[in-house]
């Protein structure tokens, strides 16, 4: 009995042990013009940013980061500027890094995709519904933008023909 329940032990901390030393992200992404990632890490309290960016090593667009952080975070994450240039110009992934979770990154900066594991999953999907809705409500903006106008112009031309009419 004593040794099922050691070895049990044994077990569950090989697995503990394996889970923690997982990247909380790794991906590969396309289209890069650089060999350096920077990444933006708010402080836990989300009043800010950490003071410097995170540098990742990329290698043929695979990289891993291996600093992990123990309260929810939301991150930045972009390429090396180019001399004359702002971080994050050309394009930026804004998510979220929850300890214990894995977050795998794909795509390009502009058009990516975070999957991993079930709570990266559950946010992509979140996040397809939320465009889905946003693209719906510009829809909704020009056609109201468009029919607004439309009435103050017919309004108008109403009160010149009823100008005429009156006089």
């Amino acid at each position: 009995m004593k040794n099922i329940l050691f070895l049990m032990l044994t077990a569950l901390t090989t697995l503990v042990a394996c889970a923690q030393n997982e990247p909380q992200i790794k991906g590969h992404l396309d289209s890069l013009s650089t060999d350096t990632l920077y990444m933006m890490v708010s402080k836990p309290d989300f009043s800010g940013y950490e003071d410097e960016p995170v540098r990742i090593a990329v290698k043929n667009g695979d990289f891993t980061v291996d600093k992990k952080y123990d309260s929810l975070r939301m991150i930045y994450l972009g390429e090396k500027p180019a001399p004359g240039q702002r971080l994050f110009s050309t394009g930026v992934i804004i998510t979220f890094l929850l300890p214990g979770e894995q977050a795998v990154v794909s795509g390009t900066l502009i058009n990516d995709v975070v999957g991993g594991s079930q709570f990266y999953t559950e946010l992509a999907s979140l996040k397809k519904e939320a465009e889905a809705l946003s693209a719906r409500l510009e829809h909704i903006q020009v056609e109201f933008k468009a029919k607004a106008g439309r009435r103050k112009h017919r309004s108008w031309s109403i009160s010149i023909r009823q100008m005429f009419w009156l006089q």
